[in-house]
């Protein structure tokens, strides 16, 4: 079995949402502008879906008339009862499986629309990630140069007044962990990494406090 420190947080999925706040909820909200209006027929994909942010996103904002599907699917067991927990409690069209966004086990040409929010930065091998992505989406438009834009947007992380040793401790146990994995090093020095964080925090570009004693992280 893996090492892991005796300090470190068992994750759930609330978590993700604790670690995140409105940042994932304004990116998505903003990307899910710049396409088409979900319509009746679409079968959505909401690849690593992490908590269900997309699928809530879409189930909250999509014309009343449209019906649709989506699957929601994580390499995370606990992610994934999360979000099938959501779907009842709310009674969307929302069927959920745990599959690795590389070996995804779906037809080909399956997905009228497939969604990949904040996972690009733990998918290990992005070449599997894509040809699998591309593989099970409707085929129609691809990749080529002319149908590819980038843009961006500005959103705004608060954390709770006193809630930075918090959300530092959330972050390092979910991030803090190399490619190898967990040592005892970092079980021995965690009270430090997690306080260098807090000074980071406090200190870094970008971030400033509150008027109500809370920090912004932009």
């Amino acid at each position: 079995m893996a090492f892991s420190p005796k300090q470190i947080t068992q994750y759930q999925a609330e978590h993700l949402a604790e670690l995140q706040g409105d940042v994932s909820d304004t990116a998505i909200s903003y990307c899910l502008s710049l396409i088409p209006p979900f319509q009746s027929g679409d079968v959505i994909h909401d690849n690593a879906c992490g908590s269900g942010a997309v699928t809530e996103a879409i189930m909250t904002t999509k014309p009343s008339e449209a019906t649709v599907q989506i699957h929601a699917t994580d390499i995370n067991a606990q992610f994934v009862a999360g979000v099938e927990s959501l779907a009842k409690a709310k009674n969307w069209p929302v069927t959920a499986a745990v599959m690795a966004a590389q070996e995804l086990s779906f037809e080909d040409n399956t997905f009228t629309q497939s969604i990949t929010s904040f996972a690009f930065h733990c998918l290990g091998d992005h070449l599997d990630f894509h040809e699998d992505d591309l593989r099970t989406a409707l085929q129609g438009g691809g990749f080529e140069a002319g149908n590819i834009s980038c843009t961006n947007t500005t959103a705004y992380l608060k954390v709770p007044p006193n809630g930075l040793k918090r959300w530092a401790q959330l972050a390092w146990s979910y991030l803090g962990h190399l490619p190898s994995g967990w040592s005892q090093g970092d079980e021995d020095h965690w009270d430090e990494a997690i306080d260098d964080i807090v000074e980071q925090l406090r200190s870094g570009e970008g971030i400033e406090a509150g008027d109500n004693g809370e920090t912004i992280m932009r």
